[in-house]
C-alpha cells in the first residue's frame, strides 16, 4: 500500500523510516506501554524487523509526529473494502 503523508494542525502522519527505529523502540520496548497492544513488548530485534517491514508495497504503519518532529507513536493502516480506502488503528 502506498503510505501517504498527512498533515494536521498538531500532527504529521508519515511513513516510518529506519531512522525511526530508536524512537519506536522507546515505546515498543516498554512493557507497561505495550500491555494492551499486540504483540506486546518488543525486543530491539523485533522492533528493527517491524520498522524494516514498513517500506514498499507491504507497508502498513504511519509514524505519528508532533509539530516538533518528535515521534510519539504509529498507526496501522488496513486496506478497506475496495483497497482504495483505509481503516486506521492506533498504537
Amino acid at each position: 500500500m502506498q503510505i501517504p503523508t498527512i498533515d494536521t494542525p498538531r500532527l504529521r502522519l508519515r511513513p516510518l523510516t529506519v531512522a525511526d527505529t530508536q524512537a519506536v523502540h522507546a515505546y515498543t520496548g516498554d512493557a507497561q506501554v505495550m500491555t494492551y497492544v499486540p504483540p506486546h513488548q518488543m525486543t530491539w530485534e523485533q522492533t528493527q524487523t517491524f520498522v524494516a517491514a514498513q517500506h514498499g508495497a507491504d507497508a502498513q504503519a504511519l509514524a505519528i509526529t508532533l509539530g516538533t518532529g518528535s515521534l510519539i507513536g504509529h498507526i496501522i493502516c488496513h486496506p478497506w473494502v475496495d483497497r482504495k480506502s483505509t481503516r486506521l488503528n492506533s498504537s
